[in-house]
């Protein structure tokens, strides 16, 4: 009778063992500080059904620190995420809380135990993390680990990804330095990485563009203004150009582009009036001279040559500020969208008109 009651308990348990559901994740043994813990799974258990994931800590008394909510997908699969920006060093777990692991089998996964690694030290950044807006980005340091075998940055910024990741150069002693072309001011993010993963994430501040005055004594830049000498500095290209707002005094205003590319400059004056200007057909500096009355002159400049670019700045004597600005490209976009409505159906009506006129007018000579 006992035999046949153990026997009983043995295949109840068996049933019990084959009824349960399963759940199966992985987690990498080593993650490193800064870097997401995706983590995508399996599981046995009806789609739809919702539990939960736990981050713990390993450090004296073990800690929770989050907690993610996971739904079945049809045909097992789940996924979630963990951030690592805000833990220090140690060792963590990714674990199936008591409540939500009752239903599991003996085969599934309840906990999978990591550690995250610090390699920020492994950076230095010896270029400023607050900048004025200037159309770049200056990132400059050294990386201790890498000598001259270079390092992967990415850098993200308001709106995505300005910087796609890619190897930049070290020298013997790992110093590096990177000019990234950016559209605005913001918080821009830095990530550094080699063969292994994520060495540092890095956080800069870029300021709205506002130059400060500079004093110059160099002839080319004499003028009938103020004797101080404003600049901003953008990245341009021919199919995006650099724009620029100069806040004016009343007077005379020189403004003139530095050289080294054949630049072409137009500009907004005052009356809302473009103008453009291309007097030299080599690298010398462009420059133009107006009357202002202390409101806003528009700038944009851009090489004539469609396949340079390069970053060029903006002189500016006789102005209180020249600022990097979104607002001037606005202003040129709609003087050319007004250019092209003058040039649109009205053009075409009044040629029409023209050509009528002239074949009338030659028929009348013939009947003369």
């Amino acid at each position: 009778m006992k035999r046949i009651a153990f026997v009983l308990l043995f295949v109840a348990a068996l049933i019990a063992s084959a009824s349960a559901y399963t759940f199966i994740f992985e987690v990498p043994s080593t993650i490193y500080k800064g870097e997401d813990i995706y983590i995508e799974g399996s599981s046995s258990l009806p789609a739809g059904t919702t539990m939960q994931l736990a981050l713990y800590q390993q450090k004296g008394t073990i800690k929770e620190l989050e907690r993610n909510s996971i739904t079945i997908q049809d045909g097992g699969y789940w996924s979630t995420n963990f951030e690592t920006s805000d833990l220090s060093a140690g060792t963590y777990k990714i674990e199936v809380p008591t409540e939500y692991s009752a239903d599991l089998g003996s085969s599934s996964t309840i906990y999978q135990m990591f550690e995250i690694v610090d390699r920020s030290s492994e950076i230095v950044i010896t270029s400023s993390s607050e900048q004025q807006y200037n159309g770049y980005l200056k990132i400059s340091g050294k990386c201790a680990t890498r000598g001259d075998t270079g390092v992967q940055l990415l850098v993200e910024g308001p709106y995505g990804i300005v910087y796609p990741k890619q190897w930049i150069s070290t020298d013997s002693s790992g110093y590096f330095s990177e000019s990234v072309p950016i559209e605005t001011e913001g918080t821009f993010e830095a990530s550094f990485y080699d063969n292994n993963g994520l060495i540092a994430m890095v956080t800069f501040e870029v300021t709205p563009g506002v130059m400060t005055p500079q004093s110059t004594t160099s002839s080319n830049t004499s003028s009938t203004g103020t004797g101080s000498i404003m600049q901003g500095q953008a990245f341009s290209s021919f199919s995006s150009p650099a724009y620029f707002t100069v806040e004016t005094e009343p007077g005379i205003l020189e403004i003139y582009t530095s050289s080294g590319k054949n630049w072409v400059v137009c500009y907004v004056g005052e009356d809302l009036a473009e103008f453009t200007v291309d007097q030299h057909n080599d690298n010398s500096a462009e420059k133009v001279t107006i009357p202002v009355e202390g409101g806003k002159v528009y700038v944009k400049v851009y090489p004539a040559d469609e396949s340079e670019s390069g970053y060029v700045t903006l002189y500016a004597d006789g102005a209180s500020s020249i600022k990097v600005s979104s607002d001037a490209e606005e202003i040129f976009s709609n003087l050319e969208n007004e250019n092209n409505q003058q040039s649109g159906p009205e053009m075409w009506i009044s040629l029409i008109s023209a050509c009528i006129a002239f074949v009338v007018a030659g028929f009348a000579i013939k009947r003369q």
